[in-house]
């Protein structure tokens, strides 16, 4: 469709794009992207995958407290770059207070979180995504109450764009604040390990997907499945991202059957076609109850239903304190050996003096 010049003879495209020189929109500005989710669900995989999707994924050592990378991306105009830093925080939900090391009043408008889920461990999958859910709430809203104190237009800008992206007509709008609850920053729920789960049985593959969707959908966010040595799921996962991130707009496919891998965008979901949660038959009336239970509590109890939880949740807290204690042990190591490399007497009396001098206040006789 050809767009006609201007009263005054100037091209409208011709206009807008040396607007766009002059101008840059925030879109140009900086973007954090923070990863959070289970232990050893693929967090750091899935970065590189981001960052270099051609590139061998190596293995790596499991992430402990807060990782950190970034990347360049070329302005659209030509001039500079922009910066992606990329946030990943390690062992699971133990350390999840960390995340007030990365959200900051400053950068509240350029975050997204990505909520990465371990489908080999369906039991864990509902419990890590209630939590990082809440915890992302938690701290943005308490950012947002400070922002609106200082009159900032921020907090109303993150509302009206969250609204933007589910869809100012959507059938499910008239749910708004009451089931449904939107993220005011945006977010990316990724079920990977998918080719451990997919011959799971329909049962199961049915109400996680169908529980999935509905917690995704009454939040904000966008649902993914895949693995990360599946080139397509990692392809629509990357377009995903770049979508929420850059504001970019990607045609994303629409899959919402749950013997398939699953992608459905913000906005894209609806509460008909998630359907009431699949109560398993012959199950007692009192247990799944919808006049006594909220939506949610249904949902979750549901999920219980076909996968139980962990009995001994101890096991999860011993493996973060020995991945732990073997970080610190590989630290420790690799401080000797520099000490070793790179004598320096004066330096290293020194150090010693004042490490006796701590190890007496640390231990009086």
């Amino acid at each position: 469709m050809a767009i006609e010049a201007s009263g005054d003879g100037v091209d409208l495209w011709a206009r807008a794009e040396q607007e766009l020189v002059e101008n840059p929109p925030l879109s140009f500005a900086d973007r954090n992207v923070v990863f959070v989710g289970a232990k050893q669900s693929g967090k750091t995989s899935l970065i590189s995958r981001f960052i270099n999707p051609q590139g061998e994924i190596a293995a790596s050592r499991p992430t402990v407290g807060l990782a950190y990378r970034y990347a360049l991306r070329p302005h659209a105009s030509g001039l500079g770059h922009q910066t992606l830093h990329f946030w990943e925080l390690g062992g699971g939900v133990q350390l999840s207070e960390l995340l007030q090391a990365v959200i900051r009043v400053e950068n509240l408008d350029t975050l997204t979180f990505v909520i990465v889920l371990n489908l080999g461990e369906p039991q864990s999958v509902l419990p890590t995504l209630t939590f990082w859910l809440d915890a992302i709430r938690s701290y943005v809203q308490q950012y947002m109450a400070n922002m609106a104190g200082a009159f900032s237009g921020v907090p109303s800008q993150l509302l009206d764009r969250a609204l933007c992206s589910f869809g100012l007509e959507h059938r499910d709008k008239v749910l708004l604040g009451s089931e449904i609850n939107l993220s005011s920053v945006p977010i990316v729920v990724m079920a990977n390990k998918y080719d451990l789960f997919r011959s799971s049985g329909p049962l199961a593959c049915r109400t996680m997907a169908s529980t999935l969707r509905y917690f995704c959908h009454t939040n904000g966010a966008s649902l993914l499945y895949g693995a990360t040595q599946d080139k397509r799921s990692m392809d629509i996962f990357r377009h995903s991202l770049a979508s929420a991130v850059l504001s970019t707009a990607y045609a994303l496919p629409l899959i919402v059957d749950p013997n398939n891998a699953l992608v459905v965008a913000v906005g894209q979901d609806s509460m008909s076609s998630i359907g009431a949660p699949p109560i398993p038959e012959g199950s007692h009336s009192v247990q799944f109850d919808p006049r006594t239970m909220l939506p949610e509590q249904l949902w979750s109890a549901v999920f219980c239903s076909v996968f139980p939880p962990l009995q001994d949740a101890s096991v999860l807290v011993d493996y973060d304190q020995q991945v732990y204690r073997t970080y610190v042990q590989e630290l420790e190591k690799q401080r000797k050996r520099n000490f070793e490399q790179f004598k320096e007497p004066a330096v290293d009396t020194a150090r010693a003096r004042r490490e006796a001098e701590l190890s007496v206040a640390l231990n009086p006789a």
